[in-house]
C-alpha cells in the first residue's frame, strides 16, 4: 500500500502544472512574421480586416512539445465573399520554409473537428463521425469564439471543441514525428482575422521511444520543379528533360493553395506554372498557362 502511494505521488510530481503560453501583452516565446502577427486588445492577432491573405502564415512556439494538454480560445472572422476564411492549430509540427509541417487541428466553416496533415501527407486524416458532427454543429460559433482542448499522449490525439468530444486519432505510421511546435494559422484566401487568447498548456510525461523529428528527419527543401518524392518533373520529356534550360523568373504565392507560383522560361516563351494543379503534377501532363511571349 505504501509502495502504491509513493508511485502515485511520483506520477503526480512528474506532471508539470498548467502554464500560460501567452502573457496577453507580448509575443515573447513565439516565432512569427511581424507583418502578419501582433498583439491587439490582449489577444494574439493575425491577418487583416482590409486585405486578402496571400499565403498561409503561422505563429509558432519557440519551444517544442511532445505530450501535453493544450487549451485555448480562437476566433476566425472575415467576409466569405472575399475568399476562404479558415485557420487551424498546428501541433507536433516544425517549420518547413514559410510553412509548417505536421498535424493541424482545423478551425473554420466546414472544417471544424477535422485534422489535416499539413505540408507532409497533405490530406485530412480524421473527420468527425455523423453523430459527432451533429453535436459540433450545435455547439460551434462559426465566426465567434470557440474553445479548443487538444490532448496529445504518445500516438493518440484527442480534441474537444466547446466541450464536445470530436476527435480520437491514433497514429500508426512509425515514421511520423510525435513532437514539435504549436502554431496557430491564418489561411490564405479572403479578408480574414484570426484571434487567439487564454492559451495554456500542461506538459505530460514523455513517452519513451516514440518517433521524433530528430529521429525521422526534418523536412528537406526541394529544388524547383521536383515532386513530393524529390524526382524531377521533367523526367520522360525529351524536349524539356534538362532543367538547366529553364530559368525561374519570379516567385509569388497561389492565393488559394499557399504554394508558390513559378515563372519559368524556355527560349522566348514564358509560362506560369500553377502548383495548385495537384502539386506540380500538371507539369508532367504538359498543361501550361501562357503568360507572355517574351521573358
Amino acid at each position: 500500500m505504501r509502495f502504491l502511494f509513493v508511485l502515485t505521488l511520483l506520477s503526480a510530481l512528474s506532471q508539470a502544472a498548467p502554464f500560460s503560453l501567452f502573457d496577453g501583452k507580448t509575443l515573447q516565446g513565439w516565432d512569427f512574421d511581424p507583418a502578419m502577427w501582433r498583439v491587439e486588445d490582449g489577444m494574439i492577432t493575425g491577418g487583416s480586416t482590409t486585405e486578402k491573405i496571400k499565403k498561409n502564415d503561422f505563429i509558432s512556439t519557440k519551444q517544442s512539445y511532445q505530450n501535453f494538454d493544450l487549451k485555448l480560445k480562437i476566433k476566425v472572422s472575415g467576409d466569405p465573399k472575399t475568399g476562404l476564411i479558415n485557420s487551424g492549430i498546428q501541433i507536433r509540427s516544425v517549420r518547413d520554409g514559410g510553412a509548417m509541417s505536421g498535424y493541424q487541428v482545423d478551425c473554420g466553416a466546414g472544417w471544424f473537428g477535422k485534422i489535416y496533415d499539413e505540408h507532409r501527407r497533405n490530406k485530412v486524416i480524421w473527420s468527425p463521425t455523423p453523430e459527432q458532427q451533429a453535436a459540433l454543429d450545435k455547439a460551434i460559433d462559426v465566426t465567434g469564439w470557440n474553445e479548443y482542448r487538444i490532448l496529445a499522449e504518445g500516438p493518440r490525439i484527442q480534441t474537444w471543441i466547446n466541450g464536445v468530444y470530436c476527435m480520437d486519432y491514433t497514429e500508426t505510421d512509425p515514421n511520423i514525428a510525435l513532437d514539435g511546435h504549436i502554431a496557430p494559422q491564418v489561411h490564405s484566401g479572403g479578408i480574414a482575422l484570426v484571434q487567439v487568447k487564454d492559451v495554456t498548456i500542461e506538459e505530460l510525461p514523455a513517452t519513451p521511444g516514440i518517433p521524433t523529428w530528430e529521429k525521422v528527419g526534418h523536412p528537406k527543401p526541394k529544388a524547383a520543379f521536383q515532386n513530393e518524392k524529390g524526382k524531377s518533373l521533367f523526367q520522360g520529356s525529351r524536349e524539356w528533360s534538362d532543367p538547366r534550360r529553364w530559368t525561374e523568373k519570379s516567385h509569388d504565392f497561389c492565393r488559394r493553395s499557399g504554394y508558390p507560383d513559378r515563372y519559368v522560361a524556355l527560349g522566348k516563351w514564358r509560362y506560369l506554372l500553377h502548383p495548385a494543379w495537384s502539386r506540380f503534377k500538371a507539369l508532367q501532363r504538359y498543361r501550361w498557362r501562357w503568360e507572355s511571349r517574351h521573358t
